[in-house]
């Protein structure tokens, strides 16, 4: 009876959502194996791994992704993993310009034929199937109404600085960095998120419109951290209008010094979707700088699947039907700006 209405209760969301039958059919799976089945928990697993490679592919040859086997050649898999692997290589290239690398490339396809069970692949390429490549393929890309981008660029920073200030935020600059501060302040010691060792905090923002869908988020974490608080504002993640995008480099020299001149050396970071990406480049290229690190929804999961160029392109202008969908929408637009995979 729990796993009937669980079960039942996922389907309506699924169909909330827009999701399709066949995933509200793998949120079956999904229970049986959580709340207890004599099913076979690595036979799923295997499929999963199927499917998951088989959503990198399209053609007239790409057949069901239960029979694999019958249509994807090795090739094909050499093809995928060299774009992807090798910043958007082919093999033929690395067997000509870099024999070592080939021979990696080589060693990646029979790991990953052998992590998905396939390792009885046959040779050769299918050429009716080919893989998406998500560097070079054509996106489509359609631009909003002018009145959103008015709104993008003119009312929602007007809002943000009313209401910032209203938080108890100051606006400052370090270079070209513009971020909110917050000075410390008494807060209830059961909840205080600070406590003990008052470690400032650093919160970095998503895709979207800026701080707007922050406020209460931020307006909560403000009453629960008596430590410094620091808030960047990125108008490249914001919908502006205009085009300047700097380098992960320069964003984490602007972060370093927007902590140095506070005094502060290292901080708590805390990010949201493309914002994890950012606390991503501090970890990488000034882990110093970094005491904690806190990520929801962090971007880089869905950057890396195929969806994230298959899934909105394919509705052929169509409004995507979920969150999911309009999310997999923007990140396949982050991944064509090399800079940012660094």
């Amino acid at each position: 009876m729990r796993a009937s209405a669980s079960s039942s209760a996922l389907a309506r969301t699924s169909s909330f959502l827009g999701l399709s039958a066949v995933q509200e059919e793998s949120v079956e799976d999904l229970l049986k194996h959580i709340e207890g089945s004599n099913g076979n928990l690595e036979q799923e697993l295997q499929r999963l791994r199927w499917h998951e490679l088989a959503t990198f592919y399209c053609g007239p040859g790409r057949g069901d992704a239960d029979d694999i086997m019958s249509w994807l050649r090795r090739d094909n898999v050499k093809d995928w993993i060299a774009h992807y692997w090798f910043r958007g290589a082919t093999p033929e290239e690395l067997l000509e310009d870099s024999p070592q690398q080939y021979q990696e490339l080589r060693k990646l396809v029979d790991l990953v034929l052998h992590t998905a069970g396939l390792q009885k692949m046959a040779e050769g390429r299918n050429p009716a199937v080919r893989a998406f490549r998500i560097f070079s393929d054509p996106l489509p890309v359609v631009h909003r109404p002018l009145l959103v981008y008015a709104g993008t660029s003119l009312l929602c920073p007007l809002v943000s600085y009313k209401v910032m200030q209203w938080l108890g935020f100051h606006r400052e600059r370090a270079g070209g960095l513009c971020y909110w501060k917050r000075r410390k302040r008494q807060v209830d010691p059961e909840t205080d998120l600070a406590a003990p060792r008052q470690v400032p905090l650093v919160f970095v923002h998503g895709l979207g419109v800026g701080l707007v869908p922050y406020f209460q988020f931020i307006y909560r974490l403000a009453s629960r951290h008596s430590g410094e608080l620091f808030v960047p504002e990125f108008p490249f993640l914001a919908m502006a209008p205009w085009e300047s995008v700097p380098s992960a480099r320069e964003v984490v020299a602007q972060l370093q010094d927007m902590l140095a001149a506070h005094g502060h050396t290292a901080a708590h970071w805390h990010g949201h979707s493309f914002g994890c990406v950012v606390i991503g480049w501090v970890m990488k290229m000034s882990p110093s700088s970094l005491f904690y690190a806190t990520l929801m929804e962090p971007a880089q999961f869905l950057v890396i699947k195929a969806e994230a160029l298959t899934k909105p392109p394919a509705r052929r202008g169509l409004k995507p039907r979920s969150g999911w969908e309009r999310k997999a929408t923007r990140k396949a637009s982050e991944t064509r700006i090399f800079q940012w995979l660094r």
